[in-house]
């Protein structure tokens, strides 16, 4: 079973610049996922203009953050 950790991370000042690469890596190897994740999300956008009304569309357009 994975732990979890909550709390503040402490880098020392030596590898604050591995640390930083290793963040860039990792966003950049999220990147396409991302883009499915928003394409999705624009498509289920459409997808309730089609069959609600403007102002529940509207609302749920902000809870989705589809704006």
């Amino acid at each position: 079973m994975p732990e979890v950790y909550t709390g503040k991370v402490l880098i020392s000042g030596d590898q604050i610049d591995a640390y930083l690469a290793a963040m860039k890596e990792a966003e950049e190897a999220r990147a396409p996922f991302r883009e499915m994740l928003e394409g999705l999300n624009g498509e289920f956008g459409v997808s309730l203009e089609s069959f609600m009304s403007v102002r529940t569309y509207m609302l749920m357009k902000i809870q989705l953050d589809l704006i």
